[in-house]
């Protein structure tokens, strides 16, 4: 059986050859993305709003750092203890392209569809990711559910090609960027 997988020397048939794949390419590819957008109008930035105690978003904003830092986005935490915290949190001058909420599945509960309503409101433009599944919490979104998720298990490849075409989309519709 092994010999009819490997090929037949005696009929000349030859087994198919494999193509080497290295794991990294498709990461190596999201880097030069980023990197291209940066050099067309500035590195893409993430600003993730840490809402309620450190013991609520610790685990969801490391997880998320170490998520977009891995297409190479230029990450920035902001703390809001409350919904109510986020916009001072952000400042006028906060220009995100992606707006990450990260808390627990309490707060979500609570507190998930202000929070995302003050951050839509004070980053109109940044494309909105929640941290975790919403799952069972979406009806509690009410309606301001988030234009994303980020979760152990999610494809993360796919997701952050997504978020940098639309990056470059709404940079070349505000004419910022050059290819």
């Amino acid at each position: 059986a092994l010999s009819g997988a490997l090929g037949d020397p005696e009929s000349g048939r030859r087994a198919a050859r494999l193509d080497r794949v290295r794991d990294a390419e498709r990461f190596e590819a999201l880097r030069a993305e980023t990197d291209a957008l940066a050099a067309a109008g500035g590195r893409p930035s993430v600003a993730i709003v840490a809402l309620g105690s450190g013991e609520d978003h610790r685990a969801r904003v490391d997880y998320a750092r170490r998520f977009f830092e891995l297409a190479g986005m230029s990450v920035s935490t902001v703390e809001a203890k409350t919904s109510d915290a986020i916009a001072s949190a952000l400042g006028a001058g906060e220009a995100a392209d992606v707006a990450v909420l990260a808390s627990s599945d309490e707060r979500y509960a609570n507190e998930g569809a202000e929070a995302l309503a003050r951050i839509r409101a004070s980053l109109p433009k940044a494309k909105i990711v929640l941290a975790g599944k919403a799952g069972p919490l979406a009806a509690a979104l009410d309606g301001v559910a988030p234009s994303g998720q980020i979760f152990l298990g999610c494809d993360a490849v796919s997701t952050l090609a997504s978020i940098l075409q639309r990056i470059r989309a709404a940079r070349s519709t505000a004419g910022e960027v050059r290819r």
